[in-house]
């Protein structure tokens, strides 16, 4: 499924044909959940096949038909881990059944849609998008020395970014704070009202225009070339 900028940065659930709607919670939830449920989750949809054989042990011939689903879902640790991750980020409750080898999502008697191994790749994917764990930077080259300048700083802290979590440096907490101490309006009283998504967005725009901003006033006092003005608000996705 193809998450649309607008979407991923709006407050309200994106609707997911056949699962129901996909939505990327608040700093608040995350508080009430705690960090490290939240990293919990978000690694478990992270998982490849590779790297749950190897955690496992296992040697699974391609030609057996085994998907990394049926593997997530075999161990009842595992399916209450998933249980309560889909509930987490998809609109409704998830709950297991064994009928469909899968998950339906449920608002109250209403089945609102299911996830299975046929769509569990792209609804994983799609959960890490809204959650900020992959997208992409400015397209286009850069137009001149400055900007080409900007954009690998940019990629630099892009790539720390997406590995949040990793290091203090990137860890939720710290940018979060790092985001009210530079920001204009945003502050520890009302930043949890922001998704995780807008976090990632607003902290990775005030990166890139502090970055465009010492660039402007470095070119203004000394610069010869050309500088792009329309620079500060390039597309990150």
């Amino acid at each position: 499924m193809k998450l649309e900028y607008f979407d991923l940065i709006s407050p309200e659930p994106i609707p997911y044909p056949g699962v129901g709607g996909l939505r990327s919670p608040s700093l608040g939830e995350v508080a009430k959940l705690g960090i490290a449920q939240y990293y919990a989750y978000i690694y478990v949809f992270s998982l490849d096949m590779e790297r749950v054989c190897e955690g496992l042990s296992l040697l699974i011939p391609a030609e057996s038909g085994v998907e990394l689903f049926d593997l997530l879902i075999s161990e009842e640790e595992n399916r209450t881990l998933i249980t309560d991750a889909l509930t987490f980020f998809l609109c409704g409750a998830a709950v297991f059944d064994r009928t469909i080898a899968g998950f339906r999502m449920m608002e109250g008697d209403s089945e609102l849609g299911q996830v299975t191994r046929e769509n569990y790749p792209e609804v994983s994917a799609a959960i890490l998008e809204a959650n900020h764990v992959s997208s992409g930077l400015p397209s286009g080259k850069p137009k001149n020395k400055r900007a080409a300048e900007i954009a690998a700083k940019l990629k630099k802290a892009k790539k720390a970014q997406q590995n949040a979590g990793s290091s203090r440096d990137n860890d939720l907490g710290n940018i979060l704070s790092a985001l009210c101490v530079q920001h204009n309006s945003y502050n520890l009283t009302n930043v949890w009202s922001l998704t995780i998504y807008q976090l990632y967005d607003q902290f990775i725009r005030q990166s890139y225009k502090c970055q465009n901003d010492i660039a402007s006033m470095r070119w203004s006092a000394w610069g010869q070339e050309p500088f792009d003005m329309s620079q500060w608000f390039k597309s990150f996705k």
